[in-house]
């Protein structure tokens, strides 16, 4: 455990606990430390502003399927319960296995084609019957 003061307030750090870090490393990480509140700047402050910059990373990486399902869940309401399952179907057969399980800020072009493809080739069979 360091403790130390940083700017006006008095911190008490962890360094690691035994045997996972040994007497010496936890001895130059709190060297470390000292040098860079000497530098003016607040390793606290810094270890909570990166968790929150996760957070919010983690927030945006939502899967196709998972937006999908909440587009549906809120128009539930609006359609009939036909119409939602015929929406829910669509999307298991076609599109969830081919881009369910990419995250929406991945999704292109080429990967839309490809879910929309076996639904194009039975339209396509469907027209050609006389």
């Amino acid at each position: 455990m360091l403790r130390i003061k940083i700017g006006e307030k008095r911190r008490d750090l962890g360094l690691g606990a035994y045997p996972g870090r040994s007497l010496a490393d936890a001895r130059k990480l709190a060297q470390e430390t000292r040098d860079y509140v000497r530098e003016g700047f607040d390793p606290v402050a810094d270890r909570k502003a990166k968790q929150s910059a996760l957070k919010a990373k983690q927030a945006t990486q939502v899967t196709f399927r998972q937006v999908a399902e909440q587009y549906l869940q809120s128009k539930s309401g609006e359609k009939s319960d036909r119409m939602t399952q015929a929406w829910r179907s669509s999307f298991e057969m076609y599109v969830y296995p081919t881009i369910g399980g990419v995250l929406v800020q991945d999704v292109d072009l080429p990967q839309v084609a490809k879910a929309l493809e076996p639904i194009w080739i039975t339209i396509a069979q469907r027209n050609e019957r006389p």
